[in-house]
């Protein structure tokens, strides 16, 4: 970022977040890449699942929401959470990502089945939840 390059901020002093779209749950290295580029950075502070819903992919980098014929969201239960979950936790071993999360959502349940997510915090790993 040319910001970063003249040296009017540091890298270091900003806190950088994203998410990827709905229809990007099964799309999140690419999706995590496309940011990245768009943005102009070799890495995120924090990358956090938007909503959790998958619904079917219209493209990495998207913004649409497919519908259905009845007009509602055309939800794609063919990828679960979870699969999303493992698959931001190799952003991170990637070094993509510093931190990840998951937003718009309380489900405590949810996070007790993430085994991987347990194991990340008694190794001194992060994982946040962030409700907003």
């Amino acid at each position: 970022m040319r910001r970063f390059q003249s040296g009017l901020v540091k890298r270091e002093d900003l806190f950088i977040t994203t998410k990827p779209w709905n229809s990007d749950h099964g799309h999140v290295l690419d999706a995590c890449k496309d940011s990245l580029k768009k943005l102009q950075l070799d890495y995120l502070d924090l990358y956090l699942i938007h909503f959790p819903v998958t619904t079917r992919h219209t493209g990495v980098g998207t913004t649409s929401s497919s519908l259905g014929d009845n007009g509602v969201l055309d939800i794609d239960s063919t990828i679960s959470l979870e699969t999303t979950w493992h698959a931001m936790e190799e952003l991170v071993s990637m070094g993509l990502v510093r931190s990840i999360g998951i937003s718009n959502t309380i489900s405590r349940a949810w996070l007790r089945s993430m085994s991987r997510c347990r194991r990340s915090w008694s190794s001194g790993g992060v994982c946040s939840v962030t409700r907003w």
